[in-house]
């Protein structure tokens, strides 16, 4: 049986603003997953780091080379002008489970606590779209959104702990 073509590369870390190299290469490529896990070990879920911004394409060329291996909770900028369309196509991408936002630093932060993005939510809930949110510590700023829109999943990533805390206090505003 032929070998899968390798998906292309990863962003080089020159492009990741914020982080080292070091950083860029300590994280495991889907390609190095998929050639040392079982197959029996089911798809793993790819969910691109912050730093390459609203780029899905290795986690989808992933799914492409690997069939049955990924899938993937995709980045998703709620402010582009093309919101619409993108999002009534979304999971029409190879293995595209939902989107994953991250509500961490401003201005993002914001968007939780102000009506600027509740077109996203809607079109979300509307589309059948999940998304996994990242709220460290602030769970609560979520309860909003899914008493206006309760057919929207909602994906609390990382059970809302603080990211910076450990045992009991990352979970004690919550």
């Amino acid at each position: 049986r032929a070998k899968p073509a390798s998906p292309s590369p990863r962003p080089a870390a020159a492009r990741c603003s914020g982080c080292t190299s070091v950083m860029a290469r300590s994280v495991p490529t889907p390609t190095r997953w998929a050639a040392t896990s079982p197959p029996s070990a089911g798809p793993a879920v790819i969910v691109p780091p912050t730093w390459i911004g609203e780029n899905n394409s290795t986690a989808i060329e992933a799914s492409i080379a690997y069939p049955g291996r990924f899938r993937t909770m995709g980045r998703f900028d709620p402010e582009r002008p093309d919101y619409l369309d993108a999002l009534s196509t979304w999971r029409t991408q190879p293995d595209m489970l939902g989107i994953r936002m991250t509500f961490r630093v401003p201005p993002y932060d914001q968007w939780l606590v102000s009506d600027q993005i509740d077109h996203f939510w809607g079109a979300c809930e509307r589309f059948g779209i999940p998304v996994m949110c990242l709220v460290p510590g602030e769970a609560e700023k979520l309860e909003p959104i899914a008493q206006r829109l309760p057919d929207l999943s909602l994906i609390v990533d990382h059970m809302a702990c603080d990211l910076a805390a450990k045992g009991d206090a990352a979970f004690a505003n919550n």
